[in-house]
């Protein structure tokens, strides 16, 4: 069965695939305690009856027995009615534990070529104790919106640019309220440049409004989530909910997911998620995933 530390690690992973963030923190463990030479290696797949898909793969290594890093590499694909929409995501990420305080850093890369990328750059400063552990965050993203007036397949020497910038500050938290539960949450809040909502294709890229498992092209505007984990022997049981709001039109979406995990050999564990979402202006959808755990080193 994981530590402690790989199971908050689980817990951060399941935040991210369900609110569909794959930008939703450095990804590591909290805290960054294990031997060092430890390693983890997270492989998972999300997707709901609507086709929208979300794949992730991430090795998180021990380089020091307070310091993980971590390398994810990930892919979000949306249908539109014009075209399929794709984002390819790739990450790097350390997290150090000076006890009880320390820090994580993470920079991510998302989008494709031709539509839209992000260069994200994360801080994380946290407080962290066997019971509980507390976190501010401040992300700082940069987008680039390509665009072209020439119709639906223009050259590339006719792709024009539009880059926006925006600020995100949030707060991430743990407590363990019993020898098996534990709940805990996050929230963030992003501040966007007044025009945004004007910008060409920002609307028809923003795809919040359609599935919880990935926001590869969202603007989001904000999101929180809040849930509780209970362990019964091996087996780990998960709920969550969640709520993301898109700056460019104000639509909601919420999810409700639960998951279960349980080991499925010496150092490997296997979680199941199901999930529901829905939005202002969409009917709900059911989403479902598996995730598998891979721990080694000493």
């Amino acid at each position: 069965m994981c530590s402690s530390n790989a199971r908050w690690l689980l817990v951060a992973l399941s935040l991210l695939v369900s609110a569909a963030h794959a930008q939703g923190g450095s990804g590591l463990p909290a805290g960054g305690a294990g031997a060092s030479g430890g390693w983890v290696l997270i492989l998972s797949a999300l997707q709901d009856e609507e086709s929208y898909e979300h794949s992730l793969a991430s090795f998180h290594f021990a380089f020091q027995d307070e310091t993980w890093v971590s390398v994810t590499v990930g892919s979000s694909r949306a249908p539109s009615t014009e075209q399929d929409v794709s984002a390819g995501l790739f990450a790097l990420g350390v997290d150090h534990n000076f006890g009880p305080i320390g820090f994580a850093l993470s920079a991510e890369q998302w989008g494709d070529d031709n539509n839209l990328e992000s260069m994200d750059w994360r801080g994380e400063i946290f407080f962290d104790r066997d019971r509980y552990r507390f976190a501010v965050v401040h992300e700082q993203r940069s987008i680039d919106i390509f665009f072209s007036g020439l119709g639906a397949a223009p050259l590339l020497s006719d792709l024009r640019r539009v880059g926006i910038d925006a600020d995100g500050l949030g707060l991430n938290w743990r407590f363990r309220i019993g020898p098996n539960w534990q709940t805990y949450g996050s929230w963030m809040d992003y501040d966007y440049p007044p025009g945004v909502r004007l910008v060409p294709r920002a609307d028809r890229l923003d795809l919040l409004s359609t599935s919880a498992v990935t926001l590869a092209y969202s603007f989001l505007d904000r999101y929180e989530t809040v849930g509780f984990e209970y362990a019964f022997g091996q087996k780990l049981l998960n709920f969550d909910f969640g709520r993301d709001r898109s700056t460019i039109d104000g639509e909601m979406l919420t999810s409700l997911g639960a998951s279960i995990l349980w080991p499925v050999a010496p150092r490997m564990d296997l979680e199941f998620r199901l999930g529901s979402s829905r939005s202002d202006g969409f009917d709900s959808t059911v989403f479902g995933g598996l995730t598998l755990l891979i721990y080694g080193g000493r």
